[in-house]
């Protein structure tokens, strides 16, 4: 399949991938290891500005806690799956082939991985989203599709599609009055990078990501992002907390 405005080694996996051999140090788990330091993080600073915070700018944090562990544990499972030719090889099996191949607790486990997955991730995409509408959509828009639908090669573009998506039409359709500070930090500093990350990991890979991490470089990316965030939040409630001083001199 020839995709001339496609890095080649991108167009293998559908992702930027160092170390393919080794599943402990290859993209998907280096990935893991980051998202997973991050989650920490993350956690930490939740418990330590919430109630400090906007509740606007605190919800981001807390669930983007769930959403960042989740995303590196679907790489972790990515990193021991194989490379996208074997995962085509598994996807196109009927449902009782792979009963058969990898027995009903390994597909349960995949299934529940893979629906937390999605939840989580959904729902740091739309903060404001009951769990009855974001878990149907989880099943039937992320799980379900990933396991039997979706080329694993695809699989990064599918999710990304989705999920800025989700993104995009849940801040848009926030009332007025929350569409100030936070609404647009966290879309030019969050929302608007991801996006042009992925574009440069497709664009980039062999020549220059592949050298770096691959893949890594999105998940850190995201990671870093996130922080920025949380810096320039406190950063604005600093501000205004000193206004108010001012004022009550």
């Amino acid at each position: 399949n020839e995709a001339p405005y496609f890095d080649a080694a991108w167009m293998e996996e559908g992702f930027c991938v160092s170390n393919k051999e080794t599943p402990l140090l290859n993209s998907h788990a280096l990935s893991f290891y980051a998202d997973a330091i991050a989650t920490v993080f993350l956690f930490l600073a939740y418990r330590k500005y919430n109630g400090i915070l906007s509740e606007q700018c605190i919800e981001h944090v807390y669930l983007n806690i769930f959403g960042v562990f989740m995303h590196g544990l679907g790489h972790l499972m990515i990193a021991f799956s194989g490379n996208a030719e074997e995962q085509t090889t598994k996807q196109q099996m009927s449902i009782q082939e792979r009963l058969d191949e990898d027995g009903p607790k390994a597909l349960i486990v995949q299934t529940l991985i893979l629906l937390g997955f999605w939840i989580a991730l959904l729902k740091a995409a739309m903060p404001k989203v009951s769990m009855k509408y974001t878990a149907p959509m989880a099943l039937f828009l992320g799980s379900l599709p990933s396991q039997f639908l979706v080329k694993p090669e695809l699989g990064f573009t599918y999710t990304q599609t989705v999920l800025l998506l989700a993104n995009s039409f849940n801040q848009l359709n926030l009332p007025l009055e929350k569409k100030g500070y936070v609404y647009s930090t966290f879309a030019v500093v969050v929302s608007c990078p991801v996006g042009l990350v992925g574009w440069l990991e497709s664009q980039t890979c062999g020549d220059f990501l592949i050298k770096y991490g691959g893949h890594l470089i999105y998940d850190g990316g995201i990671c870093v992002s996130l922080f920025v965030f949380l810096l320039l939040c406190i950063n604005h409630e600093t501000q205004k907390s000193d206004a108010m001083k001012v004022k009550t001199l």
